[in-house]
């Protein structure tokens, strides 16, 4: 019985290792036909022809998008979930009949307004139904892995950019419809077995509160809507800079892929966010205001925007399917509001960007980047406290490996939940409960829920009792 149960976890182990490569390389194949993201689009223009349809082409997918991402968050809170073989089955073929369908018009040029709506609205419905697909993959990954795979995703979508950028059209085509293929069929692969969870997410997301949701994604929801708006105000105004913008990206990519891989005790995300955001924001703010004093803007300025926003993504992407793999909302909920916002907010700096002149967009920026900061400076601020737990009041006899095995002795003989579990050994390592609701992703009322629930069956009630009965092992 032990054999065989060793067996098995050598399996999972096994495939565990293999699924986030094969993953990571679909994720980068998506990232990088994604045509409701301007960043992919904004490499077909330095082709012949293309700027003549591409502006109606990209709002007709993000309006295409935002309806279906509309539908599927009345579906969730109806605790309705769409199963992943018909998302990734229909949302697979219809994103390969769009990357097709664009193109053509890349290779023939502007077919009439008609023809180019039509593609754009079945690129947007391709493209979020394939998202909420890859959704519900990566919610099967912790922070840490999420963060490897999609900083691994971003830094090769941005190389799959810049050939397509660069290499003759026939060429760009070829890799992007390579890429498209990938996107549409890795998900059959990995998509056995998932529906189950799914559907208790779903129908456990009907007792929790939108105020709770909301209050777990706000940051990763704020930066989304940021990143999309920029993104979108920038892409026709900014693109000499196209090639800085691929270089932030992939350097952003790479110091976080660096990050993912360091054994930290608590998530690195939530610190970046309220740490390194806002002071990229400002050296950004400080070499944008010497710069224009100097030489009226630089290459430096730019770079520095882009690196800012290209931190803020990847982080936000992890972050959303950190928040999925809590379990307390399910996927399709959380990332059809993550494609509401993106949509809403992409339309509104698309809009913008066709009636402003450069030098007014420019100040938006400033205004927006400015902005960003000081709300990440005061949610900063306003976790301080929380961040300042100390752990010194926790379990640390023997060292942390022997107060982990107490935890897992007591965990296996009262049955506790894997949820149960994790919180048991962060409480034991002295943890407060508002860190621990930051740690899981989960909101301070789940985690009141879940302690309540551990104590009842360790029959303690409170942490000193805890403690003594983890000392007592």
């Amino acid at each position: 019985m032990h054999s065989s149960n060793k067996v098995a976890s050598k399996s999972d182990g096994r495939e565990a290792r293999l699924r986030p490569s094969v993953l990571t390389i679909g994720l980068a194949a998506l990232f990088s036909t994604l045509l409701i993201f301007s960043g992919a689009m904004t490499s077909f223009l330095a082709h012949e022809g293309v700027s003549d349809f591409i502006s109606l082409y990209a709002r007709s997918a993000l309006v295409s998008v935002l309806v279906v991402a509309i539908l599927v968050v009345g579906a969730s809170l109806a605790g309705k979930s769409l199963p992943i073989k018909v998302l990734s089955g229909v949302g697979g073929v219809i994103h390969l009949v769009a990357c097709a369908f664009f193109c053509y018009l890349v290779l023939v040029g502007d077919q009439g307004a008609a023809f180019t709506c039509f593609g754009g609205a079945a690129s947007g419905i391709g493209c979020g139904l394939l998202c909420l697909t890859w959704g519900k993959l990566f919610s099967r990954f912790s922070l840490s892995g999420a963060l490897l795979n999609v900083a691994v995703a971003s830094c090769s979508a941005a190389i799959v950019y810049a050939c397509i950028m660069i290499a003759p059209t026939l060429a760009s085509v070829g890799v992007f419809m390579v890429c498209a293929a990938v996107a549409a069929v890795t998900p059959s692969l990995f998509g056995g077995g998932s529906d189950g969870a799914a559907e208790a997410r779903a129908r456990g997301q009907r007792g929790s509160s939108l105020p709770a949701f909301f209050g777990v994604v706000a940051e990763p929801a704020f930066g989304l809507l940021v990143f999309a708006f920029i993104m979108g105000l920038t892409c026709y105004t900014y693109m000499e800079w196209y090639s800085d913008y691929l270089l932030a990206s992939f350097f952003a990519s790479s110091i976080l892929v660096v990050l993912a891989f360091l054994r930290l005790k608590k998530p690195i995300v939530r610190p970046l966010y309220r740490n390194v955001i806002p002071l990229l924001a400002i050296i950004m703010l400080a070499v944008s205001s010497m710069s224009k004093a100097v030489a009226g803007g630089s290459a430096a300025e730019m770079f520095c925007m882009f690196l800012l926003y290209s931190f803020a993504a990847t982080l936000t992407i992890a972050t959303l399917c950190a928040i999925a793999h809590a379990s307390e909302f399910s996927s399709d909920f959380i990332y059809s509001i993550a494609l509401v916002l993106f949509a809403a907010a992409s339309l509104i700096g698309l809009s913008l960007s066709e009636i402003l002149s450069g030098e007014t967009i420019g100040i938006a920026v400033t205004v927006v980047t400015t902005v960003y900061a000081a709300v990440m400076l005061v949610a900063r601020s306003m976790h301080s406290g929380d961040d300042s737990a100390d752990a010194e009041n926790g379990l640390d006899e023997g060292g942390s490996e022997t107060m982990r095995d107490r935890c897992d002795s007591l965990s296996s003989e009262h049955a506790l939940t894997e949820r149960e579990s994790e919180i048991l050994v962060l409480l034991a390592q002295g943890y407060a409960s508002a860190e621990l609701s930051e740690m899981l992703f989960i909101s301070p009322n789940t985690v009141r829920t879940h302690i309540h629930n551990m104590y009842r069956k360790l029959g303690v009630a409170s942490r000193e009792e805890l403690f003594q009965l983890v000392r007592s092992r």
